[in-house]
C-alpha cells in the first residue's frame, strides 16, 4: 500500500526519523496507526459504558429532566464552540490547518471534527 501524506506529516514523520525515534516511514506510520485503531477501541469503551450507565439510568427511572438536559448540552456545545473558534483565530494554528487542509480557509472555526456516532433527540 502506498500513502500519501500532506507535507505537515512528512515532515513530522522526517522529524521522527532523523531524531532516531523509528528507523523507517513505514514504522512511524504503523505506530501511528495503532495508536489511532487504540484511540477508536478505547472511545468504544467509553461510549459503551455511558450508554450502559444511562440504560441503568432508566431503567431504575432515574431519568434526568429533558429541559435541564438540554440547557447543560447548549452550555457544553457554546463553551466548545468558542474554544474552536478560539483555537481557528491563533495563527499558528492556522498555519498548521493550512499545511493539512490546504483547499479550506479558516475564516471561522475549522478544524477538524470527530464524527459524532450517536444522535440525541430532545
Amino acid at each position: 500500500m502506498n500513502v500519501t501524506l500532506k507535507p505537515l506529516f512528512e515532515e513530522f514523520v522526517r522529524r521522527k526519523l532523523e531524531a532516531g525515534d523509528f528507523r523507517s516511514a513505514d514504522e512511524v506510520v504503523s505506530e501511528a496507526s495503532r495508536l489511532l485503531q487504540q484511540q477508536d477501541e478505547q472511545w468504544a469503551v467509553e461510549a459503551r459504558a455511558k450508554i450502559d450507565e444511562g440504560w441503568g439510568q432508566a431503567k431504575s427511572r432515574k431519568l434526568r429532566d429533558p429541559e435541564a438536559e438540554r440547557e447543560n448540552l447548549t452550555a457544553r456545545k457554546t463553551a466548545w464552540t468558542a474554544e474552536l473558534s478560539a483555537m481557528a483565530a491563533d495563527p499558528e494554528v492556522q498555519r498548521e490547518l493550512r499545511g493539512v487542509y490546504p483547499d479550506i480557509g479558516c475564516q471561522s472555526a475549522c478544524l477538524p471534527q470527530r464524527r459524532v456516532r450517536a444522535k440525541v433527540s430532545p
